[in-house]
């Protein structure tokens, strides 16, 4: 943001890579905290699936399910795990990349201000 004052010095490079490289670790970070969140949470729902209606799974997967080594818990873990990895995933490039529009627009996201009205 443009300082009005004339006699300001100029934001230095080193400030203005300090400043991109910060928000390049927090964008990453929150993609990565996301998938983290939503693939436990996935995890443990195809966990509970598993154990509380197994049938739903034998019924997806019939091949697998004639053998003896077949868990529904375990499918269910893996395939809770995989898909909410792949939602927090998703969740977090658009978060990542709605923040970034609207800080190229110039529009100020704060804590009271949920809407970058003046």
């Amino acid at each position: 943001m443009k300082s009005s004052n004339p006699y300001a010095a100029p934001e230095s490079d080193a400030a203005k890579v300090a400043s991109v490289s910060g928000l390049l670790m927090r964008s990453v970070l929150t993609i990565i905290g996301l998938m983290v969140l939503l693939g436990i949470a996935g995890g443990l729902l195809g966990m509970l699936m598993g154990f509380a209606i197994p049938e739903y799974y034998r019924t997806m997967f019939p091949l697998a399910a004639e053998r003896s080594s077949f868990s529904p818990v375990q499918v269910g873990l893996g395939l809770g795990a995989t898909q909410g990895a792949g939602v927090g995933l998703l969740i977090g490039c658009v978060s990542v990349l709605a923040v970034s529009f609207l800080r190229t627009r110039g529009i100020r996201l704060s804590a009271g201000d949920q809407f970058g009205n003046k």
